[in-house]
């Protein structure tokens, strides 16, 4: 959501954001928006990335008041009296710090044991609260790619959250760097959601210790339907840290898309977008 912005930059977004996986953008369009907007577009994309997910929070600027409004309405209100009252837990003060230590680790591999540790709870307590806030649509879990949706579910796990603006609720933003590895995750899971909107099946795809990101697909007997994402929020992109996405897709004889922090690149084979120029539905 955004505020107070220039109508032709609104126009133009509308018209040339690219949505994942599309094929027929308009690049002079495109560039307008990088080139003519792209100061602008971005100072609008970090705010909406941290606060603007909310509506109650688009006119409000005081940092210190929108923390609290995100608080009272993922601690308050679903944390400590929705999940408690629909799954009759007990251990409320437990269940709220293990979602604190999820907000922590956006697109990293679940390890059951460690988080169990840290929130000081079982395992099958902890795989019982994920449940709930899976449940809940608080978290998203993606499974590493598989053309049997059923063994997906048996292999490594990665979460994600449903709000990316939850982050804030429980961190302090002002001192935290637009390159730092947190936003990185954050640009990660935003585009995770804006992939929710079009495509049933995401996965990551991880073998042995090669891994990108996201893999699409509106049918997983079809590897040619696979569309193939890499979230580099950086303007350093080496060709060594995308040499597994680059294979995966010469294999399928598809293109491949880099999620960007300002770079532009369009070629036959791959195209880089900045982040901030991605739209959904």
């Amino acid at each position: 959501m955004i505020k107070e912005v220039d109508i032709n930059l609104l126009t133009d977004y509308r018209q040339y954001g690219v949505m994942p996986g599309a094929k027929d953008f308009n690049k002079q369009g495109v560039e307008k928006l990088v080139y003519q907007w792209g100061g602008e577009l971005k100072g609008h994309f970090y705010d909406y990335l941290f606060f603007g997910q909310f509506p109650s929070l688009v006119n409000e600027s005081d940092a210190e008041a929108r923390k609290k409004y995100l608080i009272e309405a993922v601690y308050k209100k679903t944390l400590e009296y929705d999940i408690p009252k629909i799954f009759s837990v007990e251990k409320i003060e437990e269940l709220k710090f293990l979602f604190q230590i999820l907000v922590s680790e956006i697109g990293s591999l679940l390890e059951i044991e460690n988080m169990a540790s840290e929130a000081g709870l079982n395992r099958e307590t902890v795989t019982k609260y994920l449940r709930y806030f899976e449940n809940s649509l608080l978290i998203h879990f993606v499974y590493n790619f598989s053309k049997s949706f059923r063994k997906s579910k048996r292999l490594l796990r990665k979460i994600y959250l449903e709000s990316v603006n939850f982050y804030a609720a429980f961190r302090d933003l002002e001192n935290l760097a637009i390159d730092s590895p947190a936003i990185g995750f954050l640009v990660e899971n935003y585009f995770f959601n804006i992939l929710q909107q079009s495509y049933q099946y995401i996965a990551f795809y991880r073998v042995r210790k090669e891994e990108f990101d996201f893999i699409v697909t509106k049918d997983l007997m079809d590897r040619k339907s696979n569309q193939y994402f890499e979230i580099k929020h950086t303007n350093n992109i080496r060709e060594s840290d995308i040499s597994f996405i680059k294979k995966e897709a010469r294999k399928a004889g598809d293109a491949y898309v880099i999620i960007s922090k300002d770079t532009l690149e369009f070629s036959e084979k791959r195209n880089i977008f900045p982040v901030w120029i991605i739209k959904g539905q």
